[in-house]
Protein backbone atom coordinates (compact mmCIF):
# COMPACT_ATOMS: atom_id res chain seq x y z
CA UNK A 1 0.00 0.00 0.00
CA UNK A 2 1.41 3.38 -0.96
CA UNK A 3 0.05 6.86 -0.72
CA UNK A 4 -0.33 9.24 -3.63
CA UNK A 5 2.59 11.46 -2.69
CA UNK A 6 5.14 8.66 -2.60
CA UNK A 7 3.91 6.99 -5.76
CA UNK A 8 4.04 10.23 -7.75
CA UNK A 9 7.45 10.94 -6.30
CA UNK A 10 8.77 7.86 -8.09
CA UNK A 11 8.40 9.66 -11.44
CA UNK A 12 10.35 12.74 -10.33
CA UNK A 13 13.87 11.28 -10.79
CA UNK A 14 12.97 10.07 -14.28
CA UNK A 15 11.66 13.53 -15.18
CA UNK A 16 14.84 15.12 -13.81
CA UNK A 17 17.03 12.77 -15.86
CA UNK A 18 15.04 13.47 -19.03
CA UNK A 19 15.22 17.23 -18.49
CA UNK A 20 18.97 17.10 -17.85
CA UNK A 21 19.49 15.02 -20.99
CA UNK A 22 17.73 17.68 -23.08
CA UNK A 23 19.96 20.55 -21.82
CA UNK A 24 17.05 22.99 -21.85
CA UNK A 25 17.61 26.75 -21.55
CA UNK A 26 16.42 28.79 -18.56
CA UNK A 27 13.37 29.86 -20.56
CA UNK A 28 12.01 26.32 -20.09
CA UNK A 29 11.79 26.71 -16.30
CA UNK A 30 8.06 27.62 -16.27
CA UNK A 31 7.27 24.46 -18.25
CA UNK A 32 9.29 22.39 -15.79
CA UNK A 33 7.12 23.75 -12.99
CA UNK A 34 3.99 22.90 -14.99
CA UNK A 35 5.24 19.31 -15.46
CA UNK A 36 5.19 18.78 -11.70
CA UNK A 37 1.63 20.02 -11.20
CA UNK A 38 -1.58 18.03 -11.11
CA UNK A 39 -2.83 18.03 -14.73
CA UNK A 40 -6.46 18.49 -13.68
CA UNK A 41 -5.64 21.80 -11.96
CA UNK A 42 -4.00 23.35 -15.02
CA UNK A 43 -5.86 25.97 -16.98
CA UNK A 44 -6.66 25.35 -20.63
CA UNK A 45 -3.91 27.79 -21.63
CA UNK A 46 -1.22 25.94 -19.65
CA UNK A 47 -2.44 22.54 -20.85
CA UNK A 48 -2.16 23.73 -24.45
CA UNK A 49 1.29 25.23 -23.88
CA UNK A 50 2.46 22.03 -22.21
CA UNK A 51 1.10 19.91 -25.07
CA UNK A 52 2.87 22.09 -27.67
CA UNK A 53 6.10 22.12 -25.64
CA UNK A 54 6.08 18.32 -25.29
CA UNK A 55 5.36 17.73 -29.00
CA UNK A 56 9.03 17.15 -29.87
CA UNK A 57 10.05 15.58 -26.53
CA UNK A 58 8.75 11.97 -26.61
CA UNK A 59 10.39 10.85 -23.35
CA UNK A 60 8.98 13.75 -21.36
CA UNK A 61 5.61 13.35 -23.06
CA UNK A 62 5.45 9.70 -21.98
CA UNK A 63 6.49 10.53 -18.41
CA UNK A 64 3.87 13.27 -18.29
CA UNK A 65 1.22 10.81 -19.54
CA UNK A 66 2.25 8.31 -16.85
CA UNK A 67 1.96 10.98 -14.18
CA UNK A 68 -1.47 11.97 -15.45
CA UNK A 69 -2.61 8.34 -15.41
CA UNK A 70 -1.45 7.97 -11.82
CA UNK A 71 -3.20 11.22 -10.84
CA UNK A 72 -6.39 9.90 -12.46
CA UNK A 73 -6.05 6.61 -10.65
CA UNK A 74 -5.88 8.34 -7.29
CA UNK A 75 -8.96 10.37 -8.19
CA UNK A 76 -11.12 7.21 -8.30
CA UNK A 77 -13.52 7.14 -5.36
CA UNK A 78 -14.19 3.99 -3.39
CA UNK A 79 -12.00 1.01 -2.56
CA UNK A 80 -13.84 -1.37 -4.88
CA UNK A 81 -13.66 0.90 -7.90
CA UNK A 82 -10.03 1.74 -7.21
CA UNK A 83 -9.00 -1.92 -6.98
CA UNK A 84 -10.79 -2.67 -10.28
CA UNK A 85 -9.15 0.32 -11.99
CA UNK A 86 -5.66 -0.28 -10.60
CA UNK A 87 -4.56 -3.40 -12.47
CA UNK A 88 -5.63 -2.36 -16.01
CA UNK A 89 -4.11 1.11 -15.70
CA UNK A 90 -0.79 -0.12 -14.37
CA UNK A 91 -0.59 -2.88 -16.97
CA UNK A 92 -1.45 -0.41 -19.70
CA UNK A 93 1.32 1.93 -18.55
CA UNK A 94 3.84 -0.89 -18.33
CA UNK A 95 2.96 -2.60 -21.62
CA UNK A 96 2.80 0.46 -23.84
CA UNK A 97 5.75 2.31 -22.37
CA UNK A 98 9.05 2.35 -24.20
CA UNK A 99 10.80 3.70 -21.11
CA UNK A 100 12.53 1.27 -18.72
CA UNK A 101 11.72 3.51 -15.72
CA UNK A 102 7.98 2.97 -16.00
Amino acid sequence: MADKFHVLRLLTPAIHRALRALNLPKEALPMYRVLRKNPSTLTAKWRWQLRCWLADKPVLRELCAAGEAIFNLYRVRGHGRASKALAPKLLCLKNFSSLPTI
